[in-house]
């Protein structure tokens, strides 16, 4: 491309061609750095901080993962699991008539009872429960008149007796929701 002759405005504005060539980036030459022209620091990978991050996330986990622990073989064969109930439907349904806002207009969904052991988190006291576990899906009218979700309750019964509750979070969680 020839250098025009006079000294017209270039593209970029009311400088001259010469003015223009000369700040632009078109002149830069190809042996220095474009970092050092334009100051843009050196991108360094930064590998002390993310591992760093990583252990201060995982560190509770797993302190939190060591508070669970599973039961030995010896007190597992030693647990009592009780007679299996024979009148759990009427016992749960007891149950949510103190819980739901409208008890009388809910669908209840019972699985069979199967053996069942339970194994608190030790921040509650680490209590292992055993028995017979009865999964529950529960769908009942809210105060608006509208059926709530279906939402899946676990109920461990020993002779006859609800002795503990699993909340819908807790079956999450503990993986109870699917399957037995």
């Amino acid at each position: 491309m020839a250098k025009p002759s006079n000294p017209a405005p270039a593209p970029g504005g009311g400088r001259t061609w010469a003015e223009f060539t000369h700040t632009s980036c078109l002149h830069v030459r190809p042996l220095e750095p474009l970092a050092r022209k334009c100051h843009i620091p050196p991108i360094e990978p930064n590998i002390k901080t993310p591992m760093k991050k990583t252990i201060l996330l995982l560190l509770p986990v797993l302190i939190l993962a060591g508070c669970v622990s599973t039961p030995s073989h010896s007190q597992l064969s030693q647990l009592n699991y009780g007679s299996p109930p024979k009148d759990y439907e009427t016992s749960i349904k007891q149950y949510f008539d103190g819980v739901l806002i409208d008890s009388h207009s809910a669908y209840y969904n019972f699985d069979s009872p199967y053996k069942f052991w339970y194994n608190d988190k030790s921040l509650l006291g680490g209590q292992l429960y055993s028995g017979y576990m009865v999964r529950v899906d529960v769908s009942s009218k809210n105060k608006f008149g509208g059926y709530n979700e279906e939402e899946t309750y676990g109920f461990i019964m020993k002779d006859d007796h609800i002795i503990r509750v699993l909340e819908p979070c807790e079956m999450l969680s503990r993986g109870l929701l699917y399957g037995t």
